[in-house]
């Protein structure tokens, strides 16, 4: 980071052209962020990156080794809002990936406003309009007070 301080979001996908798409567009359409891509859990588990304030997370790459990413990655950032990417956005998938610990389920079917206005709302500690199928927890809000002040 330069400058000004940027919120780091973390973006694991192992599809490099979605990656970059979602990058840009995170980029483009959000504030003062800053979006790191990661092909796997294992390279997640390497980073650098020491606060992150969501961890986008497909869910075929959510496990290595048969041992649950979700849980490796709230070990590492226990801060960090995870949200789980997929292509199915069943019913069965979302409470899967809400029962795995993700805080919430963003299919890969969204659009890009969509996106940005979840992205908006969970920066800004805000519920989701009309969302209901994201999971409560208690959580530190310091990172997303640091994002609201700034926007």
């Amino acid at each position: 980071m330069t400058g000004m301080l940027k919120t780091d979001i973390i973006l694991i996908d192992d599809h490099a052209m979605f990656r970059s798409g979602l990058r840009l567009l995170l980029k483009n359409g959000l504030q003062d962020v800053a979006v790191w891509e990661m092909d796997s859990v294992q390279e997640a588990m390497q980073s650098t990156v020491e606060h992150p304030v969501i961890v986008l997370l497909d869910a075929s790459v959510s496990s290595v080794n048969g041992v649950d990413g979700f849980a490796l990655l709230q070990r590492k950032w226990p801060q960090a809002i995870i949200l789980m990417l997929s292509d199915d956005g069943s019913a069965m998938v979302v409470q899967q990936a809400l029962a795995r610990g993700a805080r919430r389920h963003l299919s890969k079917a969204e659009s890009a406003e969509k996106v940005l206005m979840v992205m908006e709302c969970l920066l800004a500690g805000k519920p989701v309009p009309g969302d209901f199928v994201e999971r409560r927890r208690p959580q530190s809000t310091a990172h997303t007070q640091h994002y609201a002040t700034r926007h």
